[in-house]
Protein backbone atom coordinates (compact mmCIF):
# COMPACT_ATOMS: atom_id res chain seq x y z
CA UNK A 1 0.00 0.00 0.00
CA UNK A 2 1.60 3.45 -1.29
CA UNK A 3 2.06 5.83 1.43
CA UNK A 4 -0.39 8.49 -0.46
CA UNK A 5 -3.22 5.64 -0.43
CA UNK A 6 -3.07 4.43 3.48
CA UNK A 7 -3.03 8.61 4.56
CA UNK A 8 -6.52 8.89 2.40
CA UNK A 9 -7.46 5.81 4.35
CA UNK A 10 -6.85 7.55 7.48
CA UNK A 11 -8.68 10.38 8.01
CA UNK A 12 -11.97 10.57 9.61
CA UNK A 13 -14.15 7.89 8.27
CA UNK A 14 -16.43 10.81 6.30
CA UNK A 15 -13.91 12.51 4.94
CA UNK A 16 -12.01 9.19 3.66
CA UNK A 17 -12.07 7.90 0.09
CA UNK A 18 -14.62 5.41 -0.76
CA UNK A 19 -14.39 1.92 0.60
CA UNK A 20 -14.09 0.12 4.28
CA UNK A 21 -12.12 -2.57 6.02
CA UNK A 22 -14.65 -4.72 6.62
CA UNK A 23 -12.27 -8.06 7.72
CA UNK A 24 -12.29 -7.44 11.18
CA UNK A 25 -16.39 -6.61 11.37
CA UNK A 26 -17.46 -8.70 8.80
CA UNK A 27 -18.40 -11.87 11.49
CA UNK A 28 -20.05 -9.84 13.81
CA UNK A 29 -21.92 -8.09 11.44
CA UNK A 30 -22.86 -11.91 9.99
CA UNK A 31 -23.86 -12.52 13.44
CA UNK A 32 -26.28 -9.93 14.24
CA UNK A 33 -28.36 -10.75 11.01
CA UNK A 34 -28.97 -13.77 13.29
CA UNK A 35 -29.65 -12.04 16.82
CA UNK A 36 -32.79 -10.12 14.64
CA UNK A 37 -33.99 -13.40 13.53
CA UNK A 38 -32.95 -12.39 10.16
CA UNK A 39 -31.61 -16.10 9.81
CA UNK A 40 -30.06 -18.88 11.80
CA UNK A 41 -26.74 -19.74 12.18
CA UNK A 42 -26.67 -22.66 10.34
CA UNK A 43 -28.34 -21.15 7.42
CA UNK A 44 -25.69 -18.17 8.19
CA UNK A 45 -22.18 -20.55 8.37
CA UNK A 46 -24.03 -22.83 4.68
CA UNK A 47 -24.48 -19.00 3.39
CA UNK A 48 -20.65 -18.16 4.17
CA UNK A 49 -18.83 -21.86 3.23
CA UNK A 50 -20.67 -24.22 1.41
CA UNK A 51 -23.35 -21.54 -0.42
CA UNK A 52 -20.28 -19.64 -2.23
CA UNK A 53 -18.12 -22.87 -3.08
CA UNK A 54 -21.13 -24.51 -4.69
CA UNK A 55 -21.55 -21.04 -6.72
CA UNK A 56 -18.28 -21.10 -7.98
CA UNK A 57 -17.83 -24.54 -8.36
CA UNK A 58 -14.68 -25.22 -6.09
CA UNK A 59 -13.94 -27.94 -3.91
CA UNK A 60 -14.22 -26.12 -0.85
CA UNK A 61 -16.80 -25.50 2.12
CA UNK A 62 -16.82 -28.83 3.58
CA UNK A 63 -14.58 -30.72 5.72
CA UNK A 64 -13.56 -34.33 4.48
CA UNK A 65 -11.56 -37.27 5.53
CA UNK A 66 -7.73 -36.88 4.30
CA UNK A 67 -8.56 -33.74 2.90
CA UNK A 68 -6.46 -30.35 4.27
CA UNK A 69 -8.64 -28.47 6.71
CA UNK A 70 -10.13 -24.85 5.80
CA UNK A 71 -12.03 -23.82 9.12
CA UNK A 72 -12.41 -20.43 10.69
CA UNK A 73 -13.40 -21.32 14.68
CA UNK A 74 -15.34 -18.83 16.75
CA UNK A 75 -16.60 -17.50 19.64
CA UNK A 76 -20.60 -15.92 18.64
CA UNK A 77 -20.66 -14.39 22.36
CA UNK A 78 -17.48 -12.67 22.71
CA UNK A 79 -17.30 -8.91 23.37
CA UNK A 80 -14.91 -7.01 22.56
CA UNK A 81 -13.63 -3.42 21.39
CA UNK A 82 -12.79 -3.12 17.71
CA UNK A 83 -9.70 -0.28 18.16
CA UNK A 84 -7.15 0.45 15.10
CA UNK A 85 -4.80 -1.59 17.23
CA UNK A 86 -7.39 -4.77 17.31
CA UNK A 87 -7.75 -4.63 13.90
CA UNK A 88 -6.09 -7.50 11.82
CA UNK A 89 -6.86 -4.96 8.58
CA UNK A 90 -4.48 -2.83 7.07
CA UNK A 91 -6.84 -0.44 6.21
CA UNK A 92 -8.32 1.51 9.84
CA UNK A 93 -11.20 3.00 7.67
CA UNK A 94 -14.28 1.35 9.36
CA UNK A 95 -17.42 3.28 11.06
CA UNK A 96 -17.66 0.15 13.52
CA UNK A 97 -13.96 1.84 14.56
CA UNK A 98 -14.36 2.24 18.20
CA UNK A 99 -17.59 -0.16 18.48
CA UNK A 100 -18.51 -2.88 21.14
CA UNK A 101 -18.78 -5.85 18.72
CA UNK A 102 -19.97 -8.99 19.10
CA UNK A 103 -18.57 -12.54 17.70
CA UNK A 104 -14.91 -12.84 17.24
CA UNK A 105 -12.47 -15.75 15.48
CA UNK A 106 -10.50 -17.25 17.35
CA UNK A 107 -8.79 -20.50 15.00
CA UNK A 108 -8.60 -19.97 11.27
CA UNK A 109 -7.05 -23.09 8.99
CA UNK A 110 -6.22 -22.90 5.70
CA UNK A 111 -5.14 -25.81 3.72
CA UNK A 112 -4.23 -27.45 7.24
CA UNK A 113 -2.26 -24.50 8.41
CA UNK A 114 -3.02 -22.09 11.10
CA UNK A 115 -2.86 -18.62 10.04
CA UNK A 116 -4.65 -17.06 13.09
CA UNK A 117 -5.13 -18.28 16.35
CA UNK A 118 -6.27 -15.62 19.15
CA UNK A 119 -4.05 -15.92 22.29
CA UNK A 120 -7.73 -16.56 24.71
CA UNK A 121 -8.23 -19.35 22.55
CA UNK A 122 -7.90 -22.89 24.55
CA UNK A 123 -9.06 -26.24 23.31
CA UNK A 124 -7.17 -29.60 22.85
CA UNK A 125 -6.27 -31.22 19.92
CA UNK A 126 -3.42 -33.71 18.76
CA UNK A 127 -0.43 -32.91 16.30
CA UNK A 128 0.68 -35.62 14.37
CA UNK A 129 2.01 -33.73 11.78
CA UNK A 130 4.98 -31.08 11.34
CA UNK A 131 4.53 -27.65 12.47
CA UNK A 132 1.05 -25.56 11.68
CA UNK A 133 -0.56 -28.87 10.07
CA UNK A 134 -3.78 -29.82 11.73
CA UNK A 135 -5.49 -32.80 12.12
CA UNK A 136 -7.31 -34.13 15.16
Amino acid sequence: VSQSRYLAKMAPFAETEPGVSAYDSFLPLCLALVEEGVLDLAHLIERLTIGPARSFALPMGNLSANEKANICVFSPQQKWQMNADAMRSKGKNSPYLNASLTGKVTLTLINGRILLLEARTFFHFRINHPPHSFRS
